[in-house]
């Protein structure tokens, strides 16, 4: 057995007061430290793998296995030893080292130990490779390891251990004392990793003792191959046998087993360097012990598991190794025992009988027994005493560990301010070693006796600080110090203990928690939707600045604690609880819910809100979050996109409608006139067809009031003072009035000058009041006119669907019943009314709409049941209108020009095409009548200079007239065009086309045609 000393404890053997566990426990009770209880001392296990590699039953590696278990046993350590063996004396190479490392990456996948041990080279070699990728960072512990190299560990600082070196040399110059004769030493080995870097070790002891021995090498795979080169062996030779495996057949032999076989067969003497061949058949030698390499290998890993790293425990190499020797080989090769080294031991020695005197050995055993007798006493004493000890040393062993085990910095002082003890943490944090600072008064930090620990000397007790300290690197730290009086057995002040607790990380988190909660305040007081939270008994317990401004509240806190009938009316404030309390109770959310509340002193506010369950760690529902956002605008906008789309649809209806109308009408007109031409004034034909006429004419100007809703005309718009328009109007709608309706005017802006046709101005103004009349007809009322300047924002220019700037708001209020909700979307559609059959054709509002529209302004009714009506105009201000806005072309009114002219005249519909060429040839002109635009163009294209004048239709298949006077141009550019149609969209697309002198619009009869042609020829001529 190897007598190398065991390594030693990693904590010093000084003795700690009898108080300081008491003090202590005080301590980590004041910092909350949930420690490590005294009844629980085993409660996590260090994990250790022990890598063999060799197989179990092998002598070598099972003494070396027992030798570590036996030091991790000595230890107070609980520990769990995995044992993973490798076989490599009969199973080695590269593939079986990748197999090996494939099978510990699956079976230890997720697996960390505190500590590896290897055993023998193969399981070095394998770890150096293998354990970056299999056990990352773990620390490694080697024993065995023959031919060893310090340059392999190179990048791998966290590896020691223990080098298996065998005083070979000795062992040589020992056979060589022993058996002089002896000349040639046969070394025998095989070509496994351990035999091979044995076999080295051989080799470089056998430089030394050259001048003794011949040395010759033996590499044998098989026992018959062993023993056949023994037989041939003489008796100057020897044989120094290395640890093998030899297999004879589909046998394979143990170390022990190939010893035995060969010693029995060989005629000279095998000598070995290792303890477990001895009594194998081995003379013996200076032999070493797997054992022992255990042992010092366990202690190693102890210390690491302490928390020493293993870069500072040095790899041992060297041994004393004891001289054992087999009694029977001895003398089977008759060697003498004086001849042996001092102290060397036998094995395998008979016993001795000696002859004593009788009267001797009577008195010896006499004496004996008094001897035993008084060791009992002793013995007995002894046992008491180190009972008490071993107690007492349990207590210290156990307050050792407990305080190396806290990770905050630990210590305690004398009255005179040097420290009597400290724990790892505390080395760590300070970066000093025990045996520097304990009992130094001279140490710079026994010199750190701050007031707080003089106070507490004085009067005991216990004091905790915030503070900030610099650790050994010299980073600032901020701490909280505890420190704790600590008394003799004799109840005097024995000195001071302190914990220190890094609270640094907990500074940093509170600093990111108030700047997350700053940002998240002003996220949330930034974003224009109302945000609020309640707890489970819907108390608000924020809200953001959104919501303070809509409630006009003084500030956020005045809301919290608070329920949300203090802000809002009863019936307002059960809805919205109703709501809370079923998210509450289902955990549901409820999304994009309109809710339409009404607030003292304010028009009704339409929100749309989302209310969410908030739930704790646990997944519990400990309140509500929800948003509301103010969507009155909005829905403003949709109605009246709705509204706009509706009257777009049917104002291309009705001019639809017109357009064919107007056809109808003309043909009507003309071809009355015509037939009033054949009969005698005064005949009852006459009559009739006169009051046909008049009805046609009738129906033309309705077909106008049905265009002026769908495209209202811009024929007559000019710089118009708004204020004398509506006064005149008003003055003349005074005068219709009951007595039991007041009129009231309040005209702010004068001059209210805007581009608009006056004529339109005063149709809005009398058909509004029209209304309201009629709303106040029976109980009577006030109605109200205001003209205000208004400047509109992009919000209230929305809301009234124009373009943000300066207006004319025109107000008419009523006093009578309001509009029902039910009807307020249909007012303007045309045709509908409220009014009793024969009272009205329902187009006043819908013309009212289309004039608007036309002077691209804005129109807004608002409306209360039982409190009356208010419709408001916007108008565009003189300077803020769109000068560049088309003006329309049309026939100024003339008196019928007759002539000679040729005219051309271009018309799909069969009737016109008939009777406005009559009419025209009966005014002396020569007229060309055509029913197509490809006809006309062929005409003008036959003889360009044959037409004086083109007259052609709007709308025509394939092309149109706009599209007509465009080719005409290219072919006559001096050609005139002028365009007859029954839609008002006709006056901004002539524009397109510059030959295209007058617009008619129609129905228009022959007189007026003429007048526009008239005109157009006389212009020409001059």
């Amino acid at each position: 057995m190897p007598s190398a000393s065991p390594q030693s404890r990693p904590y010093p053997a000084f003795r700690w007061p009898a108080r300081v566990l008491a003090v202590l426990l005080t301590v980590l009770a004041c910092l909350g430290w949930a420690g490590v209880s005294l009844a629980q001392p085993d409660i996590n296990k260090k994990k250790i793998l022990y890598l063999n590699s060799y197989h179990n039953g092998y002598a070598w590696s099972d003494q070396i296995l027992q030798g570590l278990r036996d030091a991790l046993d000595k230890s107070t350590l609980p520990y769990d030893l995995q044992i993973e063996y490798m076989d490599s004396k009969r199973f080695y190479g590269t593939s079986m080292s990748d197999t090996l490392a494939t099978l510990y990456r699956e079976k230890y996948q997720g697996v960390t130990f505190d500590v590896l041990i290897a055993s023998d080279d193969n399981a070095y070699q394998f770890l150096l490779e293998h354990q970056p990728s299999l056990f990352p960072e773990t620390p490694v512990v080697f024993c065995g390891v023959n031919d060893y190299d310090p340059a392999t560990l190179r990048g791998h600082s966290n590896f020691t251990g223990v080098v298996e070196t065998t005083d070979i040399s000795a062992n040589l110059q020992l056979a060589h004392r022993l058996s002089p004769e002896i000349t040639r030493v046969i070394v025998v080995s095989d070509m496994s990793l351990t035999g091979q870097a044995i076999r080295k070790q051989v080799q470089r002891a056998a430089a030394r003792v050259s001048k003794l021995f011949a040395f010759e090498y033996w590499e044998v795979h098989t026992l018959p191959e062993l023993l056949e080169k023994t037989d041939a062996l003489s008796p100057s030779d020897m044989i120094f046998l290395i640890p093998i495996y030899l297999g004879s057949g589909k046998q394979v032999f143990s170390v022990e087993e190939v010893c035995e076989i060969v010693s029995r067969r060989s005629p000279v003497p095998i000598y070995s360097a290792w303890q477990f061949m001895l009594g194998h058949g081995i003379v013996g030698g200076k032999l070493h012990s797997g054992q022992g390499e255990g042992q010092i290998a366990g202690n190693m890993a102890l210390r690491i598991l302490s928390g020493e790293s293993p870069a500072n425990i040095p790899v041992v190499d060297k041994f004393d190794d004891p001289y054992l020797f087999d009694y029977l080989a001895l003398k089977r090769f008759k060697i003498p025992e004086d001849a042996l080294p001092l102290g060397s031991t036998l094995i395998n020695e008979p016993l001795t009988f000696y002859t004593i005197n009788k009267q001797v050995v009577w008195v010896g055993l006499v004496g004996f027994f008094l001897l035993v007798f008084i060791l009992v006493l002793l013995i007995t004493s002894i046992v008491q005493k180190r009972s008490v000890e071993l107690q007492i040393k349990n207590q210290l062993s156990f307050l050792h560990i407990l305080m190396d085990t806290i990770p905050l910095p630990l210590s305690y002082k004398g009255v005179d301010g040097s420290f009597l003890g400290c724990n790892l943490a505390f080395e760590k944090w300070f970066g000093v070693a025990r045996g520097d600072l304990l009992k130094n008064l001279q140490h710079p930090l026994a010199r750190r006796h701050d007031a707080a620990e003089r106070h507490l000397l004085r009067v005991p007790g216990v004091l905790s600080y915030e503070t900030d300290m610099q650790d050994s690197a010299g980073a600032t730290h901020g701490v909280i110090v505890s420190k704790a009086t600590y008394l003799s057995a004799k109840g005097e002040v024995a000195g001071v203990v302190e914990a220190i607790q890094d609270i640094t990380l907990r500074r940093e988190a509170e600093k990111a928690l108030r700047r997350s909660q700053a940002m998240l305040r002003t996220v949330l007081d930034n974003i224009p939707q109302l945000v609020y939270w309640k707890d489970r008994d819907l108390n608000f317990m924020g809200v953001n600045r959104s919501f303070v401004d809509f409630f006009g509240l003084d500030n956020a806190q005045s809301i919290v604690g608070r329920r949300v009938g203090a802000i809002m009316p009863l019936e307002a404030s059960d809805s919205a609880e109703k709501v809370n309390r079923r998210v509450l109770a289902s955990g549901h959310s409820v999304h994009r819910r309109e809710w339409t509340i009404e607030l003292p002193g304010r028009d009704p506010v339409t929100l749309e809100m989302t209310v969410v369950p908030l739930h704790d760690e646990t997944g519990e529902i400990m309140g509500i979050l929800g948003t509301a956002e103010d969507v009155t605008a909005k829905l403003s906008l949709e109605r009246q996109l709705l509204q706009s789309q509706k009257m777009e649809a049917i104002g291309a209806l009705a001019g639809g409608i017109a357009h064919d109308f107007n056809n109808i009408l003309t043909s009507i007109i003309n071809s009355t006139e015509l037939a009033l031409m054949d009969l005698a004034e005064d005949s009852e034909t006459a009559q009739d067809m006169e009051r046909s006429l008049k009805a046609a004419r009738r129906g033309s100007r309705l077909v106008q009031q049905i265009l002026a809703f769908s495209r209202p005309s811009q024929q007559g718009f000019a710089p118009t003072d708004m204020a004398e328009v509506v006064h005149e109007a008003l003055a003349i709608f005074a005068a219709t009035l009951p007595r039991n309706i007041t009129l009231s005017e309040n005209i702010q802006v004068n001059p209210a000058i805007a581009f608009a046709d006056p004529t339109q101005v005063h149709q809005i103004v009398m058909n509004i009041c029209a209304n309201a009349f009629q709303a106040m007809r029976d109980t009577g009322g006030h109605l109200a006119l205001e003209l205000v300047e208004a400047d509109l924002d992009e919000t209230h220019a929305e809301m009234v669907n124009v373009q943000p700037g300066r207006y004319l708001r025109l107000a008419v209020s009523d006093s009578g019943p309001g509009i029902p909700p039910d009807i307020m979307d249909r007012i303007f559609d045309p045709f509908f009314t409220t009014k009793a059959k024969g009272e009205g054709t329902g187009l006043g509002l819908a013309v009212v709409h289309g004039i608007v529209k036309s002077h691209r302004g804005g129109l807004r009714v608002a409306s209360q049941p039982g409190k009356g009506t208010t419709f408001e105009i916007y108008l565009p201000k003189q300077g803020d209108f769109d000068a560049s806005f088309p003006r329309a072309l049309i026939a100024a009114k003339a008196a019928a020009r007759r002539g000679d002219e040729r005219i051309l005249f271009v018309e799909d519909d069969a009737d016109q095409l008939t009777v406005i060429p009559r009419v025209l040839s009966l005014l002396g002109y020569e007229v060309t009548a055509v029913s197509g635009a490809q006809e006309a163009l062929d005409a003008v294209t036959a003889l360009p200079g044959a037409f004086d004048v083109v007259v052609t239709d709007f709308d025509m298949p394939a092309l149109s007239g706009v599209e007509l006077a465009q080719r005409i141009e290219d072919i006559a550019p001096n050609l005139p065009v002028i365009l007859v149609s029954g839609r008002r969209s006709a006056l901004t697309a002539a524009q397109h086309a510059g030959n295209i002198r007058t617009v008619l619009l129609k129905p228009y009869n022959g007189e007026e045609l003429a007048g526009a042609i008239g005109l157009l020829l006389d212009e020409n001529q001059a």
